[in-house]
């Protein structure tokens, strides 16, 4: 792979995976300060990541004018649902202490689906995106893809 590129499957990895995912209630974090990003009012230092990963995947799909459109609305869509799973996540760890298991696995059930409808969304505008893309960004895209798939499969063992 050309080191130019060898950090984008990591990218688009982080682009997926933006929300964390708690297969159990994790106790309530100690209060930290959050450093807003000082061009963008109101967001949060998790929230300065997924704007740098957004950042780079622009540099590096080397987005053009006329792309540029698409792009943005794929952008706006990984803001909206880091946003969303951010403030659930949020409050699941809020009502952790208060609910029965029962209550606990229905909260975690909700938020796998609405991660799951977050993937979709992501998915739907990516493939809008891609349809705009040159070949050669395509092939870039693909070839990261693909260098993900086989990255998780190894992890799995």
């Amino acid at each position: 792979m050309d080191l130019k590129h060898a950090s984008l499957p990591v990218l688009l990895a982080g682009l997926l995976l933006a929300a964390p995912v708690f297969a159990q209630p994790a106790p309530a974090p100690a209060p930290t300060a959050v450093t807003p990003v000082a061009s963008k009012p109101g967001v949060t230092t998790h929230s300065a990541g997924v704007e740098r990963r957004i950042k780079d995947l622009h540099t590096r799909l080397k987005i053009t004018a006329t792309q540029e459109k698409s792009f943005d609305d794929f952008a706006n869509v990984l803001r909206d649902n880091d946003k969303r799973m951010s403030d659930m996540s949020q409050q699941r760890q809020q009502a952790a202490g208060n609910g029965t298991a029962v209550d606990q696995m229905q909260s975690y059930a909700d938020w796998t689906k609405a991660h799951a409808d977050d993937v979709q969304r992501m998915s739907t505008a990516f493939g809008t995106l891609y349809n705009a893309l040159t070949p050669d960004q395509k092939n870039l895209a693909d070839q990261s893809f693909r260098e993900l798939s086989k990255t998780r499969r190894t992890a799995r063992g």
